[in-house]
């Protein structure tokens, strides 16, 4: 009997050890769990701040694009602005010019009709008044 409970003592001696290791070993795999899940977190943090630096670098791209395109608008707007007042320059020199034209035409009408009016005035019609004469 002696023998036998050496031989237990042994084999609990070998099954506390065996859950020593166990314990030992769930222990490491949940700390060797835990760093992966923490390496896993840090990866999905850097892809996402690498896909917000590629989003942001495409916003300012996009910013300078629309920079450009409103530095563009803004001169064209400018050189219209140019274009339309010198158009309104044109426009009103073209009404003044009018306005000059019709006063001119007024004026040779009026001088043709002062000539006309002298000519007729100083026509002599005294042959039709002979001319009305009955003869006698």
């Amino acid at each position: 009997m002696n023998k036998y409970r050496i031989l237990c003592n042994v084999k609990d001696r070998k099954i506390t050890e065996l859950e020593n290791r166990c314990t030992e070993y769930h222990e490491k795999y949940n700390q060797d769990l835990r760093v992966l899940k923490h390496k896993i977190e840090l990866a999905e943090s850097k892809i996402k701040l690498y896909s917000n630096r590629n989003i942001l670098n495409k916003n300012l791209g996009a910013k300078y694009d629309s920079e450009q395109r409103y530095q563009s608008i803004t001169g064209q707007c400018g050189d219209l602005i140019q274009t339309n007042n010198q158009l309104q320059r044109t426009i009103n020199d073209s009404e003044l010019r009018i306005q000059q034209l019709e006063t001119n035409k007024v004026q040779v009408k009026f001088t043709f009709f002062f000539v006309f009016l002298i000519g007729l005035l100083s026509v002599d019609f005294s042959w039709k008044r002979n001319s009305t004469k009955p003869n006698h």
